[in-house]
């Protein structure tokens, strides 16, 4: 950004805010109606023949890409033909995201003056965030493959419907004598809802129905070798009651490892003159997100570590990558 000798920003500045947000909105609209796998191949693709297969309007198509022309994420190469710039990986993931959380961010003006209350009016889409987040943590999953060959490791248990990706992946990888995946209540329904949309399948992963703070209710035939959790412990707050329930683990899985994947969210205000990273991106993004559920920020690694350290496990390992996800290995 850049301002004006009095402090104020460019004319252009604010025209880039607004856009940017269009953007945004674009990239969505287009997940939504099933398009963007379909050009983001980096491959040019045809508006009529898009819209056509999309069973959408050829001129707001056109218009939209026009509008991604303008901003340089889209190359115009004739009055038909396109080419959309950008890392599918990285895009998609993040429409996922936004997607997950879109209710909450339209819905902004009531939450501010508490008209609309996270939990009780709106709630997160939970098929898109848990695509998100396979997205977003794929890369981690060469390293567990290894890590679990190396153990040799014959039954997995994934803690949650966010291990479920990673269960699919371990699967094919792997062939694991056993995968099971225990989800709440809550999730169980989503994942109903999922399959009848037929976006995914879970045949040959058992699905167990459980309290996730409450693994000695867990109706498995054996203990797995394996636990795997993405995403789930960090909603396990203050620290007491995370190491109450990391002790119940322990109990009910005393010869198993458990790989927890979290992310390493540090303090916003210390990122700060830092310039821009996926590092402080995730910081702001989560600060605004949790503040909207009227949740506390995730923890930071230094956190983890000591919490993970009160606990009856050990921390065998932590290895942290550079989108932030940390894999805390415990024993």
């Amino acid at each position: 950004m850049t301002s004006t000798k009095d402090g104020s920003m460019h004319i252009q500045d604010i025209h880039r805010i607004f856009s940017d947000f269009i953007v945004g909105e674009i990239l969505l609209a287009l997940e939504e109606n099933g398009i963007l796998g379909m050009i983001a191949t980096g491959n040019p693709f045809s508006i009529q023949t898009v819209a056509r297969g999309a069973g959408i309007n050829e001129d707001k198509l056109r218009a939209a890409c026009d509008f991604l022309s303008e901003q340089e994420l889209c190359e115009k190469l004739s009055a038909d033909r396109y080419r959309l710039i950008g890392a599918y990986d990285d895009i998609k993931s993040s429409v996922d995201f936004f997607l997950a959380y879109k209710p909450a961010y339209e819905s902004l003006a009531g939450l501010l003056n508490g008209s609309t209350r996270y939990g009780s009016d709106i709630m997160r889409n939970g098929i898109y965030y848990r695509r998100a987040l396979d997205a977003i943590v794929a890369h981690s999953f060469p390293f567990l493959l290894i890590r679990f060959n190396e153990l040799g490791v014959k039954r997995v248990t994934g803690i949650g419907a966010n291990a479920l990706g990673f269960l699919r992946v371990a699967l094919n990888e792997l062939r694991p004598d056993a995968c099971v995946g225990v989800v709440s209540d809550e999730e169980r329904v989503e994942l109903e809802d999922e399959r009848s949309a037929r976006s995914r399948s879970f045949e040959d992963i058992r699905i167990v129905q459980g309290e996730l703070e409450h693994p000695e209710q867990f109706s498995v035939e054996a203990p797995a070798e394996a636990l795997v959790s993405v995403a789930v412990f960090h909603d396990f707050r203050p620290e007491d009651r995370l190491r109450a329930v990391l002790g119940e683990y322990k109990r009910a899985f005393p010869s198993s490892r458990m790989f927890l994947l979290e992310f390493d969210v540090q303090d916003q205000d210390g990122m700060r003159g830092g310039g821009a990273s996926p590092a402080r991106h995730l910081a702001s993004v989560s600060r605004l997100t949790h503040a909207l559920k009227e949740e506390i920020r995730p923890w930071p690694m230094s956190e983890w570590t000591r919490a993970i350290g009160r606990s009856p496990w050990r921390l065998a390992q932590a290895k942290k990558f550079e989108s932030g996800l940390v894999i805390y290995e415990c024993e």
